[in-house]
């Protein structure tokens, strides 16, 4: 194992916990392992700006990849290095087969987070949109005119969440060009541009940080994690990982309740710098 120099996590069952929150051992841990010189960041199917928030309540530092790779900053509401979109006529499409299902859904896109029932609303706008609005440029539409716009303007990822039809919508949109589907959870279904995915964003981070793939580290714990725990030189599913992301690789720890971030990383940081 090459000595780590870059650890990159998943949000949502693997650094946080079932409340949502970074654990006291699991920050202590990463920001231990900061002392030593090894890099922090985030990856996640949460947009740029929800993830800057996370780290940001959490005290912790470093860049942020949001959407599955589809976006990144340099840090917590920093600069963004690179923006990967779905193609207007490839996002239309998919807009189309939608409504033509009668599904609801969220469109995460250049500045904007749209809810395609006008009715609805993002758990991010009302938890922290206020903060979201006053520390970026992001804001809230809802209903087919903002769809349209969203559409229009470049979309990061579609998201869908409707258990009883997910087979059904997967089904119908693997036929469509240009777009690339995978799951977060089991529930839901997460639309991004074709080869973008977290595999994508590591690697993208990894170069613009002049390191090889072999001194990253990675956590995660579903389907959406996989291509990054492929990538990573040190690939880390989670205890409580879904079956495929489980099997598939290379290295295991704790569950998320356990701290599984923090176990792996003193045990492995501790080894290779000195507890």
């Amino acid at each position: 194992m090459d000595k780590i120099r870059l650890i990159v996590m998943d949000l949502d069952g693997t650094l946080l916990n079932r409340e949502g929150r970074v654990s006291d051992e699991n920050r202590e841990a990463l920001l231990w392992a900061q002392q030593k010189g090894v890099r922090i960041a985030a990856c996640s199917g949460r947009y740029a700006e929800n993830v800057s928030l996370v780290f940001m309540d959490s005290g912790l530092s470093g860049p942020v990849i949001g959407s599955n790779g589809a976006q990144m900053m340099d840090a917590p509401m920093g600069r963004t290095c690179w923006r990967h979109f779905i193609a207007p006529e490839d996002g239309k499409l998919v807009r189309e087969s939608l409504d033509k299902m009668g599904l609801e859904y969220f469109i995460f896109a250049d500045r904007m987070v749209v809810t395609s029932n006008p009715a609805a609303r993002h758990h991010s706008e009302l938890s922290m949109g206020e903060r979201i609005t006053a520390l970026s440029e992001v804001r809230f539409g809802h209903g087919r005119e903002a769809v349209d716009e969203a559409v229009d303007r470049g979309v990061f990822k579609f998201y869908v969440c409707d258990n009883g039809q997910l087979p059904r919508v997967r089904e119908a949109l693997q036929a469509l060009p240009g777009i690339n589907l995978t799951q977060s959870f089991p529930w839901n279904l997460e639309i991004m541009a074709r080869g973008v995915d977290k595999g994508r964003g590591l690697s993208e981070l990894a170069e613009h940080l002049g390191l090889p793939l072999s001194q990253v580290m990675a956590f995660g714990d579903q389907e959406n994690d996989l291509p990054m725990l492929l990538k990573a030189g040190v690939g880390v599913a989670m205890g409580n990982a879904e079956e495929e992301a489980a099997r598939k690789a290379a290295f295991h720890t704790l569950s998320n309740q356990e701290n599984g971030v923090a176990f792996f990383v003193r045990k492995v940081i501790g080894e290779q710098y000195g507890g």
